[in-house]
């Protein structure tokens, strides 16, 4: 070849792993800015952590005292792993729940994971053949693309749309579910409260979704990490064990009812979820076989961490100090709301949306600009962080909207609302 040839660019080996990965892996464009914005405000308030550790530090050495007993137990005792959990932990979860939602549930009817996640996963490696898909909600987390994704399941989203008002401000998209439902779908997730939305299941919503797994043989998961937390005081979400309890066994469609200690006792270093079935007897059966099986060939849920569940759920110091954290957490959810609300009102160009239970608030703003772009305007003009909506696929229903965690020490909380209110145009 001659000397004015062009020179090839070597060409890239193959890649050893398996395409289960996004191909983007680097930080997003809004993630750089943000965190470039950031570095310029140092008294930056954050409005959008959700890591509990931080706050009540009085019950949180009540709740150190009882992992560090059950630590302690767990040294002193021989290691007799069973797929399904140690069976004090499994009758204290049953116990709870049982009594939270009115019905009688057997140990038998509960699996341990290390996570609700990991719960996720391992329904999905039950459920699922590769390449078979699992109906998912949005807007909602962004977590189930990648989990499915890894475990070579795809994805089929239904909608809700928003419709505004207090009674019932997202509606399901019937139409979009039944067409996630189609053959090849082999689960529906529901989450509630959904995650960030905070909507949860109306009795017409259950029983469609009941009847739809129930013919369609679908395994109907239902995430309710967030359940115990209802954002209006005196108010009480029931939990789809609570819908069931209202059919026959017969008609009820397999179910797993998922929880953890991470949201329910603010414990997130202390990896422990569950998984609780229902159905029929020979559907509970045949499902708590192979997710002990699936379960049995990584037995990840620490022994330390499953006496935390029985000290916690199964002993009435545990229950005392478990109704005490839920009392001081729901303290903070509603009085941070109170001051949102009453900002909202004084400022009627914000829109506080309605959101029933959770741990988030969704602020709808003024639409001279897009989410991302007023999350990137408030870090750097008032050092406040918060969450875009778009996030959450929140924005092609509200427009301009932020993510904010209730959770915020209140002082903190305050001073970021101020600064927020400056800014409105």
């Amino acid at each position: 070849m001659g000397i004015h040839s062009v020179t090839k660019s070597p060409r890239r080996p193959p890649s050893a792993l398996a395409a289960r990965a996004p191909d983007a892996l680097a930080a997003s464009p809004f993630s750089v800015a943000m965190s470039e914005a950031l570095e310029l405000a140092p008294d930056a308030l954050d409005l959008r952590s959700f890591d509990p550790t931080s706050r009540l530090p009085e019950l949180r050495a009540r709740l150190a005292e009882v992992v560090v007993a059950a630590t302690q137990d767990a040294m002193r005792q021989p290691y007799q792993p069973d797929p399904r959990g140690r069976i004090e932990a499994r009758q204290a979860i049953a116990a709870w729940t049982g009594a939270r939602e009115g019905r009688d549930l057997s140990p038998d009817q509960v699996i341990l994971t290390a996570s609700t996640s990991e719960a996720y996963s391992l329904i999905t490696r039950t459920a699922c053949a590769p390449g078979e898909a699992v109906a998912i909600p949005t807007p909602g987390y962004p977590l189930f693309e990648h989990l499915l994704r890894l475990d070579g399941a795809v994805a089929r989203p239904y909608r809700y749309s928003y419709e505004g008002g207090t009674s019932a401000p997202w509606a399901l998209d019937a139409a979009s579910l039944r067409a996630a439902c189609a053959p090849g779908t082999r689960a529906l997730i529901t989450v509630q409260p959904n995650n960030p939305t905070g909507h949860t299941l109306t009795a017409e919503v259950a029983a469609l979704k009941a009847e739809l797994a129930r013919s369609s043989g679908l395994v109907w998961a239902v995430d309710e990490v967030f359940l115990p937390y209802a954002q209006r005081p005196d108010v009480h979400l029931p939990g789809v064990l609570s819908w069931l309890g209202a059919l026959s066994p017969a008609a009820r469609p397999l179910t797993l009812a998922l929880s953890g200690l991470s949201k329910l006792a603010t414990l997130p270093g202390v990896k422990l979820g569950w998984i609780i079935l229902d159905g029929s007897p020979d559907a509970v059966a045949e499902a708590a076989a192979h997710l002990s099986f699936a379960n049995d060939q990584a037995l990840s849920a620490s022994t330390a961490a499953q006496l935390t569940a029985a000290r916690l759920l199964g002993t009435d110091e545990g229950l005392s100090l478990l109704k005490d954290l839920h009392a001081a957490l729901l303290g903070c959810l509603h009085r941070n709301r109170a001051a949102l609300e009453a900002l909202c009102q004084r400022h009627p160009a914000l829109t506080l949306i309605e959101t029933p239970g959770g741990w988030s608030a969704t602020l709808r703003l003024p639409r001279v600009m897009d989410d991302d772009a007023w999350a990137l305007h408030l870090a750097r003009r008032a050092g406040v962080r918060t969450q875009p909506g778009f996030l959450y696929d929140l924005d092609a229903h509200l427009g301009a909207a932020l993510v904010l965690s209730l959770l915020t020490p209140p002082e903190v909380w305050d001073a970021g609302l101020e600064r927020l209110a400056a800014l409105l145009p």
